[in-house]
């Protein structure tokens, strides 16, 4: 199927009819999911509804009185919400209003329909527990009184203007069921709600924990770089990397001049501080790719993939600028740090092992001959 076809039947804009449907926006997408997850328990009331008007125990004006107030009441709510209107309310979903009319349908279908009654308080107790996650305490509490009481009050008012004809008896046990059950069920979900809601939390909290265990397990504790074993683990992955894609990678292995020096000079507080900048200033020196781990005391490893020699000098160059430009008079007066390195190119024959040790006989060099300074081993 060509583009053309794939999409001609989008709406203007590249909009989808999901889109149009339920909106772009944040909130209105929640509010008429919510909306649209309520349709399920007015489709199933209304088919009993209709059931009952075919079975002729319900008057067909009743039935229509109810399914036409459900049906625009859902439309008026769909109306506020997706036009946005709602986003301007403190609940963008409209989950109170939405269950308050809810109710007074519930207690129209009790007060004109007199079979439905027993259904409509069971409809009640459905309404309330479908929006208990989106209600606080006090509005499901005030729902569920505000629903017995106009209930009560309905079906007082019908009898005594002659509308409807009640039963006492049979009321007051309805009354009195309702009136223990839904206060009991709201306990209920409440307390469901809550466990939870705990659990959740939890479950987060115990997400946290073991994010943070496993950056502890593969960061040096005080430089915040890769520890050894990590970055081992990443040189065996670039090296396969290496052999699938052809692609040249590079190491180096940087050691800070003179450290036993300036531990000895300026205390071993003023040289962890030496150490935290200097991986500081590295990675701000480096592509977020190309990682650093702390391979010894003050030696440092510092992979580059997809860099060749001349690449990894090039990073090294940078590297030592932004070293050399740094005020470490701001760590302790008078101080002074740099640094060596031995940069070496994987070659893909020979194995890690060979390569760290030319880096590392790369690095002797540069030490032997004065230090601060970076030196290529040649290219095998």
């Amino acid at each position: 199927m060509s583009a053309r076809a794939e999409t001609a039947w989008l709406p203007p804009g590249g909009r989808t009819p999901l889109t149009l449907l339920i909106g772009e926006q944040a909130g209105t997408r929640q509010g008429i999911k919510r909306l649209l997850w309520t349709l399920p328990s007015y489709a199933f009331a209304m088919m009993v509804l209709w059931v009952g008007q075919w079975a002729g125990v319900v008057d067909l004006h009743d039935a229509l009185v109810v399914s036409l107030y459900s049906l625009l009441g859902l439309v008026v709510f769909y109306g506020l919400i997706r036009s946005g209107l709602s986003l301007r309310t403190k609940e963008p979903t409209l989950a109170l209003p939405h269950v308050l009319f809810s109710i007074t349908t519930v207690a129209l279908s009790y007060v004109i329909i007199e079979v439905a009654r027993p259904m409509a308080l069971q409809w009640l107790c459905l309404i309330l527990m479908f929006d208990m996650r989106r209600l606080t305490a006090r509005q499901s509490m005030g729902a569920a009184f505000f629903g017995l009481s106009l209930t009560t009050a309905a079906v007082l008012v019908s009898h005594q203007m002659g509308w409807t004809t009640v039963e006492p008896m049979a009321e007051w046990i309805n009354g009195s069921i309702a009136a223990v059950s839904v206060p009991v069920l709201l306990v209920v979900a409440r307390t469901g709600y809550r466990l939870r809601h705990q659990m959740f939390k939890q479950r987060e909290q115990l997400a946290e924990t073991l994010s943070e265990v496993q950056r502890l397990s593969i960061r040096d504790g005080l430089t915040g770089a890769f520890n050894r074993a990590h970055a081992q683990g990443q040189l065996e992955e670039e090296a396969r990397r290496q052999q699938r894609h052809r692609r040249p990678f590079s190491l180096a292995l940087l050691d800070i001049d003179h450290f036993k020096r300036v531990n000895d000079t300026h205390g071993h507080a003023v040289g962890d501080a030496v150490l935290k900048a200097f991986v500081a200033l590295i990675q701000q020196a480096v592509s977020s790719v190309q990682p650093l781990a702390r391979w010894g005391g003050e030696e440092f490893l510092l992979l580059m993939p997809e860099c060749d020699l001349d690449s990894a000098m090039r990073v090294l160059a940078h590297v030592q600028q932004a070293v050399d430009s740094h005020d470490w008079g701001l760590v302790s007066p008078g101080l002074s740090v740099s640094f060596s390195a031995g940069v070496c190119q994987h070659d893909g024959l020979s194995s890690l092992s060979i390569t760290l040790e030319r880096a590392d006989l790369a690095l002797y060099q540069a030490k032997a001959q004065g230090r601060h300074r970076v030196m290529a081993a040649p290219l095998s």
